[in-house]
């Protein structure tokens, strides 16, 4: 009986998670959502309260692969003082950021400015929070591990770069003609223009 509720369970978010990239958050319904899995409405508030809980249980797939997409980039992986100056290691974090975004740009572009209204509204602002958390242990990790280096950047201005490590994503997914070539081109800029900032900020020589 459990492996058919686990069954049922999994189509409504499969279902909902078609409905919610084709039509938007606002568009999709409870009723639309029974239409298309052939689950009655009532069946689907037996597992969900409303649509806003579904939709939170459909992003949290996505939230998870980006979170663990920074810890990994900002932890042990990214311990490495040569990225700074060594192309190969930049091309890599291109490559990674470029399949990252085809992977999951859909569910990107809905939680970054089609959440309004639900209880993922904010995530922009959990998403820089998340970032300023991993990038300050980065920070303390790196100057453990490069002890010449400094790692005091100011709150606010650490805000900022967050802010603009998001950013650099929401154009990633907004931008439905971009070519693999120009996002790849605007990739090695964007990372190109951070890793000199972040030489200065460090006092790498």
């Amino acid at each position: 009986m459990q492996v058919l509720k686990d069954d049922k369970k999994k189509r409504i978010l499969t279902i909902a998670h078609q409905e919610f990239i084709n039509n938007g958050v606002k568009k999709t319904t409870i009723n639309q959502i029974s239409i298309s899995s052939g689950i009655a409405v009532g069946n689907i508030y037996h597992y969900f309260r409303n649509k806003n809980e579904i939709y939170s249980a459909v992003m949290q797939p996505t939230i998870k692969a980006l979170y663990d997409f920074i810890e990994k980039y900002n932890g042990e992986k990214g311990l490495n003082i040569e990225f700074y100056s060594v192309e190969e290691y930049q091309q890599q974090m291109i490559e990674a950021l470029l399949h990252f975004v085809q992977k999951y740009k859909s569910e990107l572009k809905l939680l970054l400015f089609h959440s309004s209204g639900t209880p993922l509204e904010n995530f922009r602002e959990a998403l820089i929070a998340k970032q300023m958390e991993y990038g300050e242990n980065y920070l303390k990790e790196m100057k453990k591990k490069y002890p010449h280096i400094s790692h005091e950047v100011s709150p606010l201005f650490f805000y900022f770069l967050c802010s603009m490590w998001v950013s650099m994503l929401g154009i990633l997914c907004m931008q439905e003609e971009l070519s693999i070539d120009t996002a790849r081109s605007f990739l090695k800029e964007y990372i190109g223009y951070g890793t000199a900032g972040w030489k200065h900020l460090m006092q790498i020589k």
